[in-house]
């Protein structure tokens, strides 16, 4: 069988693979640079092109993916700011309406005191005018009875006797 292949090459009456043939390895060259450049301008460009839009794309993303971060991170600062802010009012508030109230209270209870004291007053003056008043009346009544002593002594005229009777009338009417 060996000598089959020999005889067959030998008579060039087929194709031997391993033989050199210029002329098969040039066409193959001018097929390959043509195959090359056929499937550069056919295939590799727009299959570069796709994988070059598809990058740009993923760029895309990644940088919107990144902008979108950011802008959640300064929202959320911001929202935070505004928080700080809107506890830091409230508190405020609270204060201020704590301080309201205890001038409030020290309103109250000063016009309590003074209303209090106005009252206290009030009452002294009342008193002292009852009391002026008493005594103006005793003093009337202490006139009319001196009166009616002197009006009585007058009328007769006085012994021991009658002196010491009319101290004791005049005692039993006071």
């Amino acid at each position: 069988m060996h000598y089959n292949f020999v005889f067959l090459a030998s008579e060039g009456a087929g194709f031997n693979p391993l033989a050199f043939d210029p002329a098969a390895i040039i066409l193959t060259l001018i097929t390959f640079i043509l195959s090359l450049l056929v499937l550069s301008r056919m295939c590799w460009r727009p299959i570069l092109k796709a994988a070059q839009d598809r990058e740009d794309r993923i760029d895309a993303n990644l940088r919107s993916a990144e902008k979108a971060r950011e802008d959640a991170e300064a929202d959320a600062a911001q929202y935070k700011k505004q928080l700080d802010e809107a506890k830091a009012e409230v508190m405020s508030l609270i204060e201020d309406g704590r301080r309201e109230a205890g001038k409030l209270k020290q309103d109250i209870v000063a016009k309590a005191h003074s209303e209090a004291e106005a009252a206290r007053d009030r009452a002294h003056r009342e008193i002292e005018l009852a009391q002026d008043k008493a005594i103006a009346q005793l003093r009337a009544e202490s006139v009319d009875l001196s009166i009616a002593i002197a009006s009585k002594v007058l009328q007769r005229s006085l012994e021991d006797e009658d002196h010491k009777k009319i101290a004791t009338e005049i005692l039993e009417q006071i």
